[in-house]
């Protein structure tokens, strides 16, 4: 749990310290109003697609799809072995604090709220034996935002997601129909690679 915290607040602090190193604000020579992101994680099976729009100078908003599907299960090769998907969609909003006149650029908190639904399944039995879990939540994120080129953005940050009015069914329980669960937290952390434009 420790190496949970630990691992993305070192990188944002490398994020930081790079950021201020590449000094974004001379790079960039216009100031872009959006941007569009993917996850660096995708190779590991976490895959996100964002799409971020400036409303002002320190403020935006973005919309965000996230698919889990974490390769290392493709790995066990025994029958019968679960296999987990989780969907995702939410709206965040952005208030980035440093004074500058770059757009989406610099240390930034967000307020964030979305939906998710997961399933976990026996790809054998997948009609017959699965689990599924649907939310929404809400969230807030701390990160650095910066230009490494002209229109080449980098995108890290770490938070806290909590889940409400959680619900749970499963093929295989004895009750009928969907059931309260109790409500998921998560802490997210974020690595995207993006384009200004």
């Amino acid at each position: 749990m420790k190496k949970l915290i630990i691992l993305p607040l070192l990188l944002l602090i490398m994020i930081e310290s790079f950021g201020q190193s590449t000094d974004s604000l001379t790079i960039v020579n216009k100031n872009y109003m959006n941007t569009i992101q993917t996850s660096v994680f995708g190779f590991g099976g976490y895959f996100a697609l964002q799409y971020e729009r400036a409303l002002s100078q320190n403020w935006s908003v973005s919309a965000i799809g996230r698919f889990t599907y974490p390769f290392n299960q493709l790995s066990k090769n025994t029958s019968f072995t679960n296999r987990f998907e989780k969907y995702s969609i939410q709206a965040e909003l952005r208030y980035y604090l440093d004074k500058n006149t770059i757009h989406n650029n610099g240390l930034y908190l967000a307020g964030d709220m979305g939906y998710v639904y997961q399933i976990q399944y026996i790809p054998e039995r997948r009609n017959s034996a699965y689990t599924e879990k649907k939310y929404p939540f809400y969230g807030g994120m701390i990160g650095y935002q910066f230009f490494v080129k002209k229109r080449l953005v980098i995108d890290g940050a770490i938070g806290v997601e909590v889940g409400f009015n959680s619900r749970i069914f499963s093929s295989v329980s004895s009750y009928a129909g969907w059931q309260k669960l109790s409500n998921p937290g998560n802490i997210p952390i974020r690595l995207n690679i993006g384009y200004a434009f």
